[in-house]
């Protein structure tokens, strides 16, 4: 993760992530329903997002993601996560006193595919939430 201030409690923060997830597909039970079955989709994202900094400790985060699906499962029936989603956070951090380094933990929820790079009728997204776990450098 990059953090680069802004002003005293506005920072702008960037990086690169990869997420993996695993799905269990099911469709209505009846006469001639596929089985369920599992597969898996990976997405390499950069959040592009302003931090807002409050009572020392705290932030709150909220941006756009630029996602590109790096899904190699032949099993993947889902349409393609590549496109611009966004971002809501809200998270605790810990800045070293003598070093440049700190830490945090951002729980968070992304919707991906809000824009997608490919334009098919229905386009079905993916949403998700969890947290994230740095390290953070300062220049």
């Amino acid at each position: 993760t990059y953090i680069r201030p802004i002003s005293s409690r506005i920072d702008l923060e960037t990086g690169i992530e990869y997420s993996h997830f695993k799905y269990r597909a099911n469709s209505y039970p009846g006469p001639g329903a596929p089985e369920p079955y599992n597969f898996t989709d990976g997405l390499v994202s950069i959040p592009i997002t302003i931090r807002l900094n409050f009572l020392n400790y705290f932030f709150f985060n909220s941006g756009i993601l630029v996602n590109v699906s790096a899904s190699t499962d032949k099993g993947n029936t889902m349409d393609s996560q590549s496109g611009i989603g966004a971002m809501v956070g809200i998270g605790v951090k810990y800045d070293l006193k003598n070093a440049p380094i700190g830490f945090f933990v951002n729980p968070f929820y992304k919707h991906h595919a809000i824009l997608p790079f490919s334009m098919e009728k229905h386009h079905l997204r993916t949403d998700n939430a969890g947290f994230r776990f740095g390290v953070v450098y300062r220049l």
